[in-house]
């Protein structure tokens, strides 16, 4: 019974804790609501293995089973929105956007293109410190640029 109460009482502190994100910060909402599965995933595995340890298998498996797939699911989640919000699509920006991206003109070859968005990829890439979100813009930017 302890264990019961032990349990509400983490859920409830967990879910009280999720809630604290505003509407107007949906990304780092989505965050906090996909850390705050894996913590209540973790709990109910915590709780599952003390009930493995003490012999009572009927209830010890079905939690342990059913923390592992909440633990899977946050991670699938978090992985997926963080595809979804940082890969801009190239089919939505138009030419014009893409060139004031790269900061070339009208009438750039294809030489004049490429060196632009080389030398804005070495000051943005994200593994000299720069930030991946503007390294997808650059790509998508250069890839309309290049097809049209």
């Amino acid at each position: 019974m302890i264990d019961l109460l032990i349990a509400a009482a983490v859920l409830a502190f967990l879910v009280w804790l999720g809630r604290g994100a505003s509407a107007s910060k949906k990304a780092s909402s989505s965050g906090k609501w996909r850390i705050v599965g894996g913590m209540i995933a973790l709990a109910v595995v915590v709780w599952g293995t003390l009930l493995l340890v003490r012999g009572a298998w009927i209830g010890g498996v079905p939690l342990l089973i059913t923390g592992l797939g909440m633990a899977l699911a946050a991670r699938r989640r978090g992985a997926r929105s963080t595809a979804t919000e940082s890969s801009p699509s190239s089919a939505r920006m138009s030419v014009a956007e893409a060139r004031s991206m790269l900061g070339v003109g009208e009438g750039a070859s294809r030489a004049e293109i490429e060196a632009a968005y080389k030398r804005l990829m070495i000051r943005v890439h994200p593994d000299h410190g720069g930030a991946s979100g503007l390294a997808i813009q650059l790509n998508a930017a250069r890839d309309v640029l290049l097809k049209s």
